[in-house]
C-alpha cells in the first residue's frame, strides 16, 4: 500500500482489495479529525453521495468502512493525471475541448438529476485517464438539494467561504461562483459557473480575468486568443459565467445540449485543419510548412494528389463526415423503430405500436401523417424495401412462428416469403434475400436464398463465424459482400459463400450495419464511450468514427442511395427492477440510468441481487431490503472482466451462483454472498448458464450445449465447489433453458423453446419421472416455484402482446392471474423475475420501450 495523494479531507493510498483481487484507492480520514463530528460527518457524506452517483465520468465508491477509530472508503483507482496538468499554455484543441466538455456536462447532468451539487469543482479534482476519459473526484463539499432548500447559507457555501477566508483554498476561489463567495443562497447553478471557468481555461490555457472583485466584468472572449474557435463557444461559456444565477445557464442538460449541437458543425468545418486532434502544442509548427508553399505550386500539388486521394477514399472509407442537420420525423408518445428508407429516398417504412399492436407504417421523409400498411394482432417488425420500391419484406409471427413476409406498399394482404426467417435484406438486383435463421443449436445464422425459390436457402455462417447469434445482414452496393453483426462485432462474408472476416474488434456491441452508397464505408450502431450512437468504419477495415452524439440512443441507421440522408431511431428499452407486494399491491422501483436484469431474492429477504450495466458492463449488484422496502442505494457486488448476470442464491444464503461471459466463453461462477473471491465452477468450452440450486444446497442444475444442443445438466456442490463432473439430465433437439428446482427437491421445472413456441416442462432430478409439459400457449420466458402454494409462476405473453406472470398448477396446467397483475414489457429480458420465499413479494424486470424516427440531412458532402 502506498500513498498517492492527500487533501484536507483525507489521505489516499493505492491498495489491493484481496476479496476481489483488484487494485483500489483507499481514502482514509486522518485520525486527528475523526474526533471532529463535522469533519467525520462530511467524510461520510462524501462517500454516501458518491456511492449513489454511478457515472463513467465520476469516480466510483465501492465501500465505506470503519475499523476501530479509522474511517475509510474503497474507491475506483483512477490512472491518469489531474486536468490542471493536461491543459497546455495556449489551451487544448477543439476536439479535446468538445470531448472533455461534453463528458463533464454529462457527469453533472447525472449528479444534478440526483439532487447532488459538487460545490468545489476545479481542475485539480478532475483526472484525465490514459484513454482520455474525464473523472470527477472529491465530492467532499457536495450537498444534496434538501440540505439547502429550507435553509440559509450556513451549509456548503459558508464552509467554502470560511475555507477561502482562512487561506485553505488559495486556488479554489477562482472557480467558486459569486454567490458562494458572497455567502448567498446556492444551488446547482454554482457548479455550472465552476464549469464555465474550467471550460474557459480548457480553451485558452488561462482562467478568465475579471477587472472587478465582484466579477461584474466580462472576460476576454475565447476567440480573441484562438480565432479558429467558433463564436458559439463564447456564448456557451459566457452563459455559464453570468453573475446572476437567474441569468446563468440553468442546467447541465442545457449545457450538454448546446455543446452537442455545436459539435458536428464545428468539427465538420474543422476537418481540413492540420490541428485536428490532441492538444494544441506544436500546432503552429504543423501548419508552418504549408504557409510557406508558393502560391504557384499549390494547384499543381492538388492536381497531383487528387487521383491518390480518390483511390484512398474509395479503398479505406471517407474519414471526413458531412455537415448535417437533424429533425424528428415521428412524434408519437409510444415507440417507433426500425426505419428503412425507400430506394428513392422519399419514404420511410418503420415499425410502431401506435394502435396497440406492433405494425408496419410508412411516412413521407418530409413529414406528414404516417400510413399503416399492416393490420393484424400479430407482431410485425423489421421492414425492408425491395429495390423497385413497390414492395416490402417484413417479419411477422402471424403464422405462429416468426417468418419473413412480403407486402405491396399500396396495401393488400401479405404473402409468406421465408418461413422461419428474420432480419430480411434484399440484394441490390432484387433477385436474392439475405436473412437470419436458427441452426440446429438454436443460434441465428446468416442465410441467402433466391426470391424465386426461398426453399433453396444456403447458410453463409456457422458457429465459428461470430459469437452466438448472427443478425442484421446488409448487402454491399455491388452485391458481392454481406455485413452482419454477432453478439458484439461486425463481420463480412462473401454473398456467394466463403470465409467470413471480422470487421470491428472494439467489442462495443456493434449492430445494425448498413453500407454507404459507394461501398467505402459501413454505418452502424454501437455502445462505445459510454453511450449508444451511430458510427462509421471503412469497409476495408480501420478506425471507426462517431457520427452522432449518443443522447437518444441512436440505433438502426438506414441510408438513401444518394448518400444525402440517414434515418435512424432513438429506440431503446429502459429496463428497471420493480418490487411488487402481492398482499398490499404496493410497488417500488430501483431506478437506474442503464438496464437491469435477472433479479433474485436472498432466502432471508435481506436483499435483491441483480445484473446491471450501470458501469458499462454487466456486473452483479445488490439492493438491501428491510421489511420489504428498499434500504439505501444499490451497490456493486462483483467487479470482473466480461459480463455477469442470472444470479441464484444457495438455500442457506451463503453462496451466489451466476453466469459469466468472458471473451467467447460462457461459464458458471460462484461467489460468497458476503463478499469474497469468485471462482469458476464450469470450464467446458461449451455454453453453460442459468444455474439453480437444489433445495439442500448439495447441487446445481444448469443449461448447457456441451452435448451439441441445449440440455439440462446437474453437478454436485460441496462448500461452494464442484464435487465431481456434470451429469446430463435431459436430451432433445429443442432448447431447454432456465431450470428451477422445486422446494421439495422432487422436480425441476424448466423452459423448452421450440421453433414456434416456448412452454414450461417438469422432470425428476434423476430423469424420472420423464419430462412432462405443463403449460400450453404461454410463450414462456421464465419459471419459478411458489413455495407458499406449491404452484408455478410463469412469465410469458399468454396470448397477449405484453409479458405477464400467471400462476400455474403443476398437475393440471391450469393458469390463474396473480393477486396483482405485473405487466413486464415485450422482450425476453422483461420476462425475468423471482418470488420471495414466503410468496408475498415478486421482483421483476419491467421494460418501457420508447423511441422516434429521426432524419439527418447532409448540407455539405454526403454520408
Amino acid at each position: 500500500m502506498r500513498e498517492i495523494g492527500r487533501s484536507r479531507r483525507g489521505i489516499v493510498y493505492e491498495a489491493i482489495q484481496l476479496s476481489l483481487e483488484r487494485r483500489v484507492a483507499l481514502k482514509v480520514l486522518p485520525t486527528e479529525l475523526t474526533a471532529d463530528p463535522d469533519k467525520l460527518r462530511r467524510f461520510e457524506r462524501e462517500a454516501r453521495i458518491l456511492g449513489s452517483l454511478v457515472h463513467p465520468n465520476v469516480v466510483t465508491v465501492h465501500t465505506v468502512e470503519a475499523v476501530d477509530e479509522f474511517r475509510f472508503t474503497t474507491m475506483e483507482l483512477v490512472q491518469g493525471r489531474p486536468l490542471a496538468e493536461r491543459i497546455p499554455e495556449n489551451g487544448v484543441s477543439p476536439e479535446s475541448f468538445l470531448e472533455w466538455a461534453i463528458q463533464l456536462a454529462d457527469a453533472f447532468k447525472s449528479a444534478h438529476e440526483l439532487g447532488i451539487m459538487h460545490g468545489d469543482l476545479r481542475p485539480d479534482n478532475i483526472v484525465l485517464t490514459e484513454n482520455n476519459r474525464v473523472k470527477v473526484l472529491e465530492f467532499g463539499l457536495a450537498t444534496l438539494r434538501g440540505d439547502f432548500e429550507e435553509s440559509d447559507s450556513s451549509h456548503i457555501p459558508t464552509q467554502s467561504i470560511d475555507l477561502v477566508a482562512k487561506g485553505e483554498l488559495p486556488e479554489a476561489s477562482a472557480y467558486l461562483a459569486p454567490e458562494q463567495l458572497r455567502g448567498g443562497r446556492v444551488d446547482h447553478r454554482a457548479d455550472l459557473y465552476s464549469l464555465g471557468v474550467i471550460l474557459y481555461e480548457l480553451a485558452t490555457g488561462r482562467r478568465p480575468s475579471f477587472e472587478e472583485s465582484d466579477r461584474d466584468a466580462t472576460p476576454a472572449p475565447v476567440t480573441a486568443f484562438h480565432p479558429e474557435y467558433p463564436t458559439e463557444v463564447d456564448g456557451i461559456i459566457g452563459d455559464c459565467l453570468r453573475i446572476d444565477p437567474e441569468h446563468r445557464c440553468q442546467s447541465a442538460v442545457e449545457l450538454m445540449d448546446d455543446l452537442e449541437e455545436l459539435k458536428p458543425r464545428w468539427l465538420a468545418s474543422a476537418r481540413g485543419s492540420p490541428a485536428t486532434s490532441g492538444d494544441r502544442i506544436g500546432a503552429e509548427r504543423t501548419r508552418f510548412p504549408w504557409q510557406r508553399v508558393a502560391a504557384w505550386s499549390l494547384p499543381l500539388l492538388l492536381l497531383l494528389s487528387v487521383p491518390v486521394l480518390v483511390r484512398w477514399l474509395s479503398s479505406s472509407g471517407d474519414t471526413f463526415l458531412p455537415e448535417w442537420t437533424s429533425r424528428r420525423l415521428t412524434v408519437d408518445p409510444g415507440w417507433e423503430s426500425e426505419p428503412a428508407l425507400s430506394p428513392d429516398g422519399r419514404e420511410v417504412a418503420f415499425a410502431a405500436e401506435r394502435t396497440g399492436d406492433p405494425e408496419i407504417w410508412i411516412v413521407d421523409v418530409d413529414g406528414g401523417a404516417p400510413r399503416r400498411l399492416t393490420a393484424d394482432s400479430a407482431t410485425d417488425s423489421s421492414p425492408a424495401w425491395f429495390p423497385d420500391g413497390r414492395s416490402l419484406a417484413f417479419v411477422s409471427d402471424r403464422g405462429g412462428r416468426k417468418s419473413v413476409w412480403k407486402l405491396d406498399r399500396s396495401g393488400g394482404p401479405p404473402s409468406l416469403l421465408v418461413p422461419g426467417g428474420v432480419d430480411p435484406a434484399l440484394s441490390p438486383d432484387g433477385r436474392q434475400i439475405a436473412f437470419a435463421r436458427p441452426d440446429d443449436s438454436g443460434n441465428l445464422r446468416i442465410a441467402v436464398a433466391p426470391i424465386a425459390d426461398p426453399s433453396r436457402a444456403r447458410l453463409l455462417t456457422d458457429a465459428d463465424d461470430g459469437l452466438w447469434d448472427h443478425q442484421a445482414p446488409a448487402w454491399s452496393p455491388d452485391g458481392e459482400t454481406i455485413c452482419y453483426a454477432d453478439f458484439r462485432d461486425l463481420w463480412l462474408v462473401p454473398s456467394k459463400g466463403g470465409s467470413p472476416r471480422k470487421l470491428t474488434t472494439a467489442h462495443g456491441s456493434d449492430s445494425d450495419p448498413v453500407w454507404s452508397a459507394d461501398g467505402g464505408s459501413i454505418y452502424f450502431s454501437s455502445l462505445r464511450e459510454g453511450t449508444t450512437a451511430l458510427w462509421r468504419v471503412p469497409s476495408q477495415g480501420g478506425t471507426a468514427t462517431r457520427l452522432t452524439v449518443g443522447t437518444g440512443p441512436e440505433v438502426q441507421p438506414s441510408l438513401s442511395s444518394d448518400g444525402r440522408r440517414v434515418v435512424f431511431s432513438t429506440f431503446g428499452r429502459n429496463r428497471d427492477i420493480w418490487l411488487l407486494d402481492l398482499r398490499s399491491g404496493r410497488r417500488a422501483v430501483i431506478p437506474g440510468m442503464r438496464n437491469e436484469s435477472s433479479p433474485t431474492f436472498a432466502p432471508d429477504l435481506s436483499r435483491i441481487v441483480f445484473g446491471s450495466n450501470r458501469q458499462g458492463t454487466y456486473d452483479l449488484w445488490e439492493q438491501r431490503l428491510r421489511n420489504g422496502e428498499f434500504e439505501g442505494p444499490p451497490t456493486r457486488l462483483t467487479d470482473q472482466r466480461g459480463n455477469e448476470a442470472l444470479p441464484a442464491f444457495s438455500p442457506d444464503g451463503n453462496w451466489i451462483a451466476y453466469g459469466r461471459v468472458l471473451d467467447q466463453q460462457r461459464d458458471i461462477w460462484i461467489t460468497p454472498a458476503a463478499g469474497g473471491l469468485p471462482f469458476q465452477l464450469t470450464t467446458d468450452p461449451a455454453v453453460d448458464f442459468h444455474p439453480s440450486w437444489s433445495p439442500d444446497g448439495s447441487g446445481l442444475v444448469f443449461a448447457s450445449n456441451r452435448s451439441g444442443s441445449y440440455d439440462l445438466w446437474t453437478i454436485r456442490i460441496s462448500e461452494g465447489s464442484a464435487d465431481g463432473e456434470p451429469v446430463q439430465l435431459t436430451t432433445g433437439e429443442t432448447l431447454e433453458l432456465f431450470p428451477r428446482w422445486s422446494p421439495d427437491g422432487t422436480r425441476i421445472a424448466y423452459m423448452v423453446e421450440g421453433q414456434v413456441d416456448s412452454e414450461v416442462w417438469v422432470v425428476g432430478p434423476d430423469g424420472a419421472p420423464p419430462p412432462r409439459r405443463v403449460t400450453q400457449g404461454s410463450h414462456a420466458r421464465q419459471v419459478r416455484w411458489d413455495r407458499a402454494s406449491g404452484s408455478l409462476l410463469v412469465s410469458g405473453t399468454w396470448g397477449s402482446e405484453s409479458v405477464r406472470i400467471l400462476r400455474v398448477s403443476v398437475d393440471s396446467g391450469a393458469s390463474t392471474p396473480l393477486e396483482r397483475e405485473a405487466v413486464l414489457g415485450l422482450s425476453g429480458v422483461a420476462g425475468l423475475f423471482d418470488v420471495s420465499s414466503d410468496g408475498r413479494y415478486v421482483v421483476y424486470v419491467r421494460e418501457d420501450p420508447t423511441g422516434d424516427v429521426w432524419v439527418l440531412e447532409a448540407i455539405k458532402g454526403s454520408f
